[in-house]
């Protein structure tokens, strides 16, 4: 025997059907892990023992420039795959303009902070400390 609903108590039956699809659909969905974040230097490190990296220490240090207090935490596949690909990278970048700009003052050596936080597409990330303090 086949059973005859009006369009309205179809509707509502198939309103009623997806939603109930969604849900379980939904209760379904596998949770995806938190990516691992990392915190990137504004100004660079220069982690390297060669004459060369000491050279670029010296640079922020004569602008009395805390390294740590300036970095923001990114994930870390848009640290590698981003700001530390291979080529024209984060350090080559603050290389170049170092070597170009060593008479640069304070004011301009955080312009350029700036400039490279646009270019990188950071500018809106908030800066926190490398290490925060402990007390």
């Amino acid at each position: 025997m086949r059973s005859t609903f009006s369009k309205a108590k179809i509707s509502e039956l198939f309103r009623a059907t997806n939603s109930e699809r969604v849900i379980q659909n939904a209760s379904e969905i596998p949770l995806l892990e938190a990516p691992k974040m990392v915190k990137h230097h504004i100004f660079n490190v220069f982690r390297g023992n060669s004459a060369k990296s000491q050279k670029y220490r010296d640079f922020f240090k004569k602008h009395n420039i805390d390294l740590d207090s300036y970095c923001v935490e990114i994930s870390q596949h848009r640290h590698v795959s981003e700001i530390h690909a291979l080529k024209n990278n984060w350090t080559t970048q603050w290389k170049l303009w170092i070597d170009a700009h060593p008479d640069a003052t304070t004011r301009e050596v955080y312009q350029q902070a700036g400039v490279m936080m646009d270019r990188y597409g950071i500018s809106s990330v908030p800066l926190t400390k490398y290490r925060s303090s402990k007390k």
